[in-house]
């Protein structure tokens, strides 16, 4: 990838952070709905639509590009989308980095750039696992690879984690997002997958082993709504934000293995 044009000046989230918790601005999130198709053949695609109230599965997309990138993306980098579906991530991404890439297997991203108006990105059509992808795509040294809700849909995941590992570079940092198995299997009775569309879905431990393979480091957190699960047994009413979303690493937390929603996977140092 060249030198990334100029960064937009606008602003993506609020400045404040811990590793638990994130404050947001909702008029960042009010972006077009405009989006890839929804073809089977290419994976469900998740469809972000204007609130308040945002919608549970609104909250979970869109928090986890808004943690990640505040506490993995510097306005210099370079920044992988990678399964980017419908385009709102590298939307999301876009103010907060020199230049963003997505890569999605439906060939109508190309045109989201326009659709989104943005400057520092591009959009490509390509298979995550193809053999060889950043050098038949021509992407390496990019300084963030973020791969929300793809890894579930892919039959052949270890290539394309040996592409996302082929892109980056060796000071580089994969985030990687799916739903907790383990809550799956917990909360939702004769559900074999959250979704139809999922290949497989992973436990904390079966993700960390994977990608353990390629990264000599590898961060698990979970991501939830504290008491999310006590509070609908017990009937009471309540209307999830932003700010109602934590994400806590795996170690200090073990007891919400049954009610995280999803797992966020943060490698460095590939092998």
């Amino acid at each position: 990838m060249g030198g990334g044009p100029t960064h937009q000046e606008r602003s993506f989230v609020g400045s404040s952070l811990s590793p638990t918790t994130f404050s947001t601005d909702r008029a960042e999130l009010m972006i077009s709905p405009d989006s890839a198709s929804a073809r089977p053949e290419t994976h469900a695609r998740f469809e972000l639509q204007g609130g308040p109230p945002y919608s549970l599965d609104a909250i979970l997309h869109v928090s986890r590009y808004v943690w990640a990138a505040q506490l993995f993306v510097q306005p210099e980098d370079y920044v992988l989308d990678f399964g980017c579906g419908t385009g709102f991530g590298v939307a999301l991404l876009s103010p907060r980095c020199a230049e963003v890439v997505g890569i999605d297997l439906d060939p109508n991203v190309v045109g989201l750039r326009e659709r989104f108006q943005l400057s520092n990105a591009q959009f490509l059509c390509a298979n995550a696992c193809e053999v060889n992808l950043g050098v038949a795509l021509g992407i390496g040294g990019v300084d963030v690879v973020l791969s929300m809700e793809t890894i579930e849909h892919l039959e052949d995941y270890f290539t394309y984690v040996e592409n996302a590992v082929s892109m980056m570079k060796q000071t580089g940092t994969f985030v990687v997002g799916t739903p907790n198995r383990t809550m799956t299997y917990n909360r939702y009775e004769d559900r074999r997958h959250m979704d139809p569309s999922h290949v497989q879905e992973f436990t904390a431990r079966s993700l960390e082993r994977t990608l353990g393979g390629y990264f000599d480091q590898v961060e698990m957190y979970y991501q939830y709504f504290p008491n999310f699960w006590r509070e609908t047994a017990e009937g009471i009413p309540r209307t999830l934000t932003f700010e109602d979303v934590a994400f806590q690493r795996i170690e200090d937390v073990p007891h919400e293995a049954t009610d995280a929603f999803a797992l966020v996977a943060v490698a460095t140092q590939p092998k």
